[in-house]
């Protein structure tokens, strides 16, 4: 589902998107793996197949990382290298009749390449912690790329404690350790991986507009010109004050762009840089303001500050209270009380 959600043409024209829905489809085909693995007749090649997969997880989260938070051209097809040569000596495995000395060389070529795709991936964690480190301070400026700095931070996490419970794992196996706990096993790193998509979900519609950054916007909007900006604001201030988009839960930059009759790069750039804001802050902003103007209407004092928020132009009750609390400081109620 999360896959088909991705394919969406508008998502998927962003560079990032099209990373995120091969790393999730990676995780789908690795989850595929192990479900068949073990109940089919030729379940020992579909094995050796997971074992490939995971040369993919490190270099496709640090590329979407990359391309979410920056304008980087660095390809990606380099860093698969190592992933299509364990395919091809994968291959060659298959159809070669292993025994005796040729069965412990084997052996030994994968205990090195599990070992190397774990090494693998938390040097690749550590790049994406380290780009994510590197942009703090702009993401810091900017509400939309704050939330997906957090939001990376969260996959990076579930992302290192499915690294630490496969290497736990690997080497148990490879010493012959007892582990403490018998729930300990790949079961629960497999588990994290689905957990990780489940995540993901979550975030799409929790969040949405992470999905839809994309810093060759930024680029465009750097490369527009000056211009007196006055005019459009004005337009701008007349078009929330009067028409009220905002009431419209789906609305976009390229939907108000429309209503003000502009390019939208030059309606981001005088949002950015003559109000001092941004799209989302300033639509939360005004719908926070439609919400006040709706709790302090006797006639709705019957509806819950949900259904206020709704008819103010959010979406759910998490996006409200998240915008309420960055704007105001305070919950709802109490902010409420205190007029």
């Amino acid at each position: 589902m999360l896959l088909l959600a991705l394919a969406n043409k508008r998502q998927r024209s962003i560079p990032a998107n099209q990373i995120l829905t091969a790393f999730v489809a990676a995780i789908c085909l690795l989850l595929l793996t192990v479900v068949l693995s073990s109940r089919v007749a030729w379940g020992r090649s579909i094995g050796y197949l997971s074992d490939s997969v995971g040369l993919l997880y490190g270099p496709l989260f640090y590329f979407y990382v990359l391309r979410l938070l920056t304008l980087s051209q660095q390809k990606l097809w380099p860093h698969l290298i190592p992933f299509l040569l364990f395919v091809g000596i994968n291959s060659i495995w298959l159809v070669v009749e292993t025994s005796g000395f040729l069965s412990q060389v084997q052996s030994t070529f994968y205990s090195i390449m599990s070992a190397g795709s774990l090494f693998q991936a938390m040097i690749y964690l550590i790049l994406s912690w380290r780009q994510l480190e590197r942009y703090r301070v702009e993401v810091k400026q900017e509400q939309s790329r704050h939330q997906a700095f957090r939001y990376l931070r969260v996959l990076v996490f579930i992302i290192l404690i499915c690294v630490l419970m496969f290497t736990i794992n690997y080497f148990s196996q490879l010493l012959n350790w007892t582990l403490p706990f018998s729930f300990l096993n790949y079961f629960v790193g497999w588990l994290l991986l689905s957990c990780f998509v489940f995540v993901l979900a979550f975030y799409a519609i929790r969040q949405p507009e992470i999905f839809r950054i994309d810093p060759r916007a930024k680029l465009a909007n750097d490369a527009v010109p000056s211009f007196d900006m006055t005019p459009l604001i004005d337009q701008l201030n007349h078009c929330l004050e009067n028409e009220r988009p905002y009431l419209n839960p789906d609305l976009s930059l390229d939907d108000l762009a429309r209503l003000v009759n502009c390019r939208k790069e030059l309606l981001s750039k005088a949002i950015n840089q003559g109000l001092s804001t941004n799209f989302y802050r300033l639509i939360n902003e005004h719908r926070i303001m439609e919400f006040e103007a709706l709790a302090k209407n006797p006639a709705n004092a019957h509806l819950t500050h949900l259904a206020l928020a709704l008819e103010a132009g959010f979406r759910s009750k998490t996006t409200f209270y998240k915008a309420f609390r960055e704007l105001k400081q305070v919950t709802p109620s109490t902010y409420l009380k205190s007029l």
